[in-house]
């Protein structure tokens, strides 16, 4: 993990939180990437990734959220993001990241919303 990005890793039920924090670049990715496969082998199906307190994402950073909403798609997985700032808003609207995972403002909607899946 880089020292500029954290992760904190919450589970809610049935559902996987990832609380980040920081610069999402190349380390951040692959950091994030590591943990959500290693839930997705503890059998976990449900994901929340929590944007509130990261300041940028670099395109190596978003590269590594497009893999894993590629893994979403082909493992009957769901996927939701939260507390997107209106920058990283925009950067998902441009890069269609909103397309193909579901975005809620808290952490709270999108577990109510997964929980009735």
């Amino acid at each position: 993990m880089t020292k500029n990005f954290k992760v904190i890793r919450e589970t809610r039920g049935d559902v996987a939180l990832f609380k980040l924090q920081g610069y999402l670049n190349d380390l951040g990715g692959e950091e994030v990437e590591r943990l959500f496969q290693e839930e997705v082998g503890r059998g976990f199906k449900k994901f929340i990734l929590d944007f509130s307190r990261v300041a940028y994402i670099n395109s190596i950073g978003v590269s590594f959220l497009l893999g894993i909403l590629e893994t979403t798609r082909d493992g009957d997985l769901m996927l939701c993001f939260t507390a997107l700032s209106k920058i990283n808003e925009e950067l998902f609207d441009m890069v269609g990241l909103k397309k193909y995972a579901f975005v809620f403002p808290t952490n709270e909607e999108a577990c109510a919303y997964l929980n009735g899946r």
